[in-house]
């Protein structure tokens, strides 16, 4: 996977979308850095988010926006 940003969220790390070089496609897949805490960095995983895009894309840009915008219906 890559060209796919990271961003900083509330709920932690996350890598959105991408392109995907086994497949060859571009990838609708977001996927969240997790650590155990106290434990090195070399424990940490990229655990699949139940969350989508509905649009497969990479080499796009993604800003997080707070909670209490409300922009979304539902």
């Amino acid at each position: 996977m890559y060209n796919f940003p990271l961003v900083s969220t509330s709920i932690g790390i996350l890598a959105v979308g991408g392109w995907d070089r086994t497949n060859g496609g571009h990838k609708n897949e977001v996927v969240k850095l997790q650590c155990p805490e106290g434990q090195d960095v070399s424990a940490c995983q990229w655990i699949t988010h139940s969350q989508r895009l509905q649009i497969a894309r990479n080499r796009h840009v993604v800003i997080p926006l707070p909670s209490s915008y409300e922009i979304c219906d539902g």
